[in-house]
C-alpha cells in the first residue's frame, strides 16, 4: 500500500528523533497482522472534534504514540519551527505502518520536512517502510550513512555484516570502534523487532498443502519393501516439498522461509508438516537409512519410537566423539604448522591449481587471492571480480608454493598481508573446525541429498 504523506512526515519525524529506538512505539506503530489498512484523519475530522483531539495530544513529546480511545490510536507530531502539527490517527486493529508499505523515498524528502538531508546520500527512489527501518537503524544512527548508501533491497544478514566488515578492514577506513560497537548493538535491536512485526505468522505457514497425507499414503503403498532405500525416500520427499511450496506460493511467509535457504523448506517445514523423512541408521554401516513416515504435526507411532531414540543418541554420541576427535586434530596440525610462516612476497612460482567458479567454488571467498590469467598475475579485488566469476581460472596456492621452508604472500593471499598474518598455524586451524563444526550440525537435524556422479569424473 501507498504511504500517505501523514504517514511520510510521522515516519521521518519519529527517524529523527530516534523514536524507532523505542519499542513502545514500534509496538503501536507495527502488529503481528498480516493484512493492513489506513484510516487517515487531519486534524480530528470525523472522529471527534479539532480541539477535542489537541487537547488530548497537547502535552506529548515529539512522535509519542497515546490512545486516544479504545480504537485508535494517534501519533502527534510538533515542529515549532516550522509551525505545523499534525495527529495521524490509525485504527487500533490494524498497523499504522506495515512493513511492505511504499513510499517514493528521494534525497529531497527528508529536506522537505524536517530541513536537513539526513537519511540518504543516493538516488533511492520507490522504498518500502521495512526497508526505511532496517536503514535508518543499522546504517543511519551507528553510521550517518557516511561509509554506504541507502540498501534498497532484501536484507539478508550475511551481506549486511559482510559490507559492514569489509570496510572495517579496508585499508585507510576512518570507521572507529565505537561506530562498529553501535552497529553491532542496533542489530541486535533490530533482531527483536520479530516480536513485533511476525511475518512468517499466517494462515497458510501454520499448516501445509491438503493433499499431502493423499500423495504420502498413495506413494508409500506403491513403493512397499523400498522405503528404506535412500533414493525411494528422497523421491516422496522431493514430492511432498513441492506439494508445500505450491501450498505457500506467494503468501507474505515465503520471505521469511527463503531467507533462511533449503533447510526452512528441506529439513524444518518437512519434519514439522510433511514427513520426518529419511534418517540415518545408528549402525556402524554407513549409507544406511530408517524411514519414518509421520512428521511431527502427525505424531510418533510406537513403531517409529525405536528410530528415533537412535537417532536422538546418535546426535549426542556424534557431537561428543567429534568434538574429542576435532580437539585431538587440532593439536596435531598445531605441531605440525606452528612454525610454518608467510615472510616473502613472491615466490617467483609459476605453477597454480585450477579452480571453477562457474559451478564449485565462490569467487566472493577468494578475495585477495592472486590467479594467473594470460601471462599476468591478477590479484582479485571488489572492483574487478566480476569480470572472472563463472570462469574455470588458475590460481596461486600454498599448496604449490616454491619458498623454501615458508610461504609467500602471492600464494597464500594478499588479505593475509594486509591483517599482518604471518604465522600460518592458527588458519590452519579452521580446517579442523570445518570437521568438527559439520559434526555438530548432525544434532540439528540432516538434509537428504542426491548427487548425479560420473564414474570417469572419479576414476580418471
Amino acid at each position: 500500500m501507498e504511504l500517505s504523506e501523514l504517514h511520510v512526515v510521522a515516519m521521518m519525524v519519529a527517524a529523527a528523533s530516534r523514536e524507532l529506538l523505542k519499542r513502545e512505539w514500534l509496538l503501536e506503530a507495527m502488529t503481528q497482522v498480516s493484512e493492513c489498512t489506513h484510516n487517515v484523519k487531519q486534524d480530528g475530522a470525523q472522529i471527534g472534534s479539532v480541539i477535542e483531539v489537541e487537547e488530548a495530544l497537547s502535552d506529548l513529546k515529539l512522535g509519542q504514540v497515546v490512545g486516544v480511545n479504545e480504537d485508535l490510536i494517534g501519533i502527534v507530531i510538533e515542529n515549532h519551527q516550522a509551525l505545523w502539527k499534525i495527529a495521524v490517527l490509525s485504527d487500533r486493529k490494524h498497523p499504522i505502518y506495515h512493513r511492505h508499505d511504499t513510499f517514493k523515498f528521494m534525497p529531497d524528502v527528508s529536506k522537505q520536512y524536517l530541513g536537513a538531508n539526513i537519511f540518504t546520500n543516493s538516488q533511492v527512489g520507490e522504498t518500502t517502510f521495512g526497508r526505511f527501518l532496517e536503514n535508518v537503524v543499522v546504517l543511519q544512527y551507528p553510521f550517518n550513512f557516511k561509509y554506504f548508501p541507502y540498501q534498497n533491497n532484501v536484507w539478508k544478514p550475511d551481506d549486511i555484516v559482510g559490507l559492514v566488515s569489509k570496510e572495517l578492514i579496508r585499508k585507510g577506513s576512518q570507521m572507529t570502534v565505537d561506530e562498529y560497537r553501535t552497529f553491532v548493538d542496533y542489530l541486535f535491536y533490530l533482531n527483536h523487532i520479530t516480536e513485533i512485526c511476525v511475518p512468517s505468522m499466517t494462515e497458510h505457514s501454520l499448516m501445509t498443502h491438503p493433499d499431502v497425507p493423499k500423495v504420502k499414503k498413495e506413494f508409500i503403498e506403491s513403493h512397499k519393501g523400498q522405503m528404506n532405500d535412500p533414493l525411494v525416500i528422497k523421491e516422496l520427499e522431493d514430492k511432498l516439498i513441492a506439494l508445500d511450496k505450491e501450498w505457500l506460493g506467494d503468501d507474505p511467509s515465503v520471505d521469511f522461509f527463503k531467507g533462511l535457504g533449503s533447510k526452512s523448506f528441506n529439513i524444518h517445514r518437512k519434519k514439522l508438516f510433511l514427513t520426518t523423512g529419511g534418517i540415518p541408521a545408528f549402525d556402524t554401516e554407513t549409507g544406511k537409512m530408517d524411514f519414518i513416515p509421520n512428521s511431527l504435526a502427525e505424531g510418533w507411532t510406537k513403531e517409529a519410537l525405536p528410530s528415533i531414540a537412535n537417532e536422538i543418541r546418535k546426535g549426542s554420541y556424534e557431537r561428543g566423539i567429534e568434538t574429542a576427535k576435532g580437539g585431538a586434530e587440532t593439536k596435531l596440525v598445531m605441531r605440525v604448522f606452528q612454525d610454518l610462516a608467510v615472510d616473502i612476497d613472491d615466490c617467483g612460482t609459476t605453477r597454480t591449481v585450477s579452480m571453477d567458479f562457474a559451478s564449485t567454488f565462490r569467487i566472493k571467498d577468494f578475495l585477495g587471492r592472486t590467479i594467473r590469467w594470460g601471462n599476468q598475475d591478477i590479484v582479485l579485488t571488489e572492483e574487478n571480480i566480476g569480470k572472472y566469476d563463472g570462469r574455470v581460472l588458475q590460481m596461486y596456492s600454498p599448496l604449490t608454493c616454491a619458498h623454501k621452508g615458508n610461504l609467500c604472500f602471492k600464494c597464500c593471499g594478499q588479505r593475509a598481508k594486509e591483517l599482518g598474518a604471518t604465522v600460518i598455524g592458527i588458519q590452519v586451524v579452521k580446517i579442523t573446525s570445518k570437521f568438527m563444526n559439520q559434526a555438530m550440525k548432525n544434532m540439528h537435524g540432516t538434509e537428504l541429498k542426491v548427487n548425479n556422479v560420473k564414474l570417469e569424473d572419479i576414476l580418471l
